[in-house]
């Protein structure tokens, strides 16, 4: 790589993190409390360099299956996270328990990982890691699939059973 496209990938980042701190309403809403998980909800954050670790609450009102991704925006080395990790927490009176995590950073793109069995009740991602050199980007999307969604992909698969059916009889 040439020093020129080093120096313009070191001036977008920090014009990128310069532009994300100035802003009052940051585009991609911070760590907190989410309330009744809707069906997508969104969060994420522009961290300084080193370690950090951001808390976002949630409760689900009846029993589901989350899926969660999570990803590391930057250039490696100037602009960027290492070691992240997500990790899904019921808070519950006492220790809270451990629901499962996954890492991620700026090499493994989107990293999607499935909650299944969970109960209605309070829960919180914590995310960790460390920002590179001026800091990183990172963005957390998690879901709560509709019963409609499921009906829709097993009236899909119906229809696809069908028509294989029919060529098999022909």
């Amino acid at each position: 790589m040439t020093l020129l496209r080093q120096i313009k990938q070191a001036l977008a980042a920090a014009g990128l993190a310069v532009a994300a701190t100035a802003v009052s309403a940051s585009p991609i809403p911070g760590p907190g409390d989410w309330g009744a998980h809707d069906t997508i909800e969104t969060g994420g954050n522009v961290v300084a360099a080193g370690a950090f670790e951001e808390v976002f609450l949630f409760t689900l009102t009846s029993p589901t299956t989350l899926f969660t991704s999570a990803a590391s925006v930057g250039i490696p080395s100037m602009f960027g996270i290492t070691g992240g990790t997500v990790s899904l927490f019921k808070d519950v009176f006492g220790p809270d328990p451990l629901i499962g995590s996954f890492g991620f950073d700026g090499s493994t793109g989107m990293s999607p990982t499935t909650f299944a069995g969970l109960s209605s009740g309070h829960y919180y991602y914590l995310v960790t890691g460390a920002g590179l050199g001026l800091g990183g980007l990172y963005s957390l999307v998690s879901a709560v699939p509709e019963p409609e969604t499921y009906a829709l992909l097993l009236a899909g698969l119906m229809i696809v059973l069908t028509l294989t059916r029919r060529r098999l009889k022909d």
